[in-house]
């Protein structure tokens, strides 16, 4: 009994299924169809099973799901190839995905990094008096050492942050003209 695929020319048997490849196209609307035809039948097919003679130098030929049975190969070794390929297949398109949204959240971090330099910048550039006085201060006020570690650290300070320590300045400034203006009264 010769074999089918011998019939049809494709080659000596006995054959077997070397690699499978999975051909489609994708249409505009969003959906894939086959982009493969069977060497055999002519058939559309999605999965290209390729067979190749027992023969050295054999050609090697594609078949669809129906026809690669006729190898002797069985569906069981198409269900197992195919769920490789797909498993591949998604594990690529999910590193794809991870990848995309990787970069996405490192584009959107540099921004970010990129914002909070700018602002902190303006802030400087609008509260530069305080900024200098700040930097320039030696007492031992607590709450004065403790905004100049903050904004060391943060680059700025929040509105009630800038209010507080202006009225600290203004508090310092009129006990220090106080103690100028004081003389003794009496003798001494």
């Amino acid at each position: 009994m010769t074999h089918p695929f011998q019939k049809s020319g494709l080659g000596i048997a006995p054959f077997s299924c070397t690699h499978v490849t999975e051909n489609v196209f994708a249409l505009p609307d969003g959906t894939s169809k086959a982009g493969g035809c069977c060497d055999y039948c002519g058939t559309g097919i999605r999965w290209e099973f390729w067979i190749k003679g027992s023969v050295a130098g054999a050609k090697q030929f594609k078949v669809g799901c129906d026809c690669v049975a006729k190898t002797g190969w069985g569906i069981e070794g198409f269900e197992k190839v195919r769920a490789a390929h797909t498993r591949a297949r998604r594990q690529a398109g999910a590193q794809a995905r991870r990848a995309a949204r990787q970069a996405q959240v490192a584009a959107e971090r540099a921004q970010k990094a990129a914002d909070r330099i700018e602002a902190t910048q303006a802030w400087r550039d609008a509260n530069s008096a305080l900024v200098a006085r700040l930097t320039a201060y030696t007492g031992t006020n607590a709450f004065l050492l403790g905004q100049i570690e903050a904004l060391a650290y943060w680059g700025s300070l929040s509105a009630r942050q800038a209010e507080a320590a202006e009225s600290c300045f203004a508090v310092i400034d009129r006990t220090e003209a106080a103690r100028a203006n004081s003389q003794y009264v009496g003798a001494v």
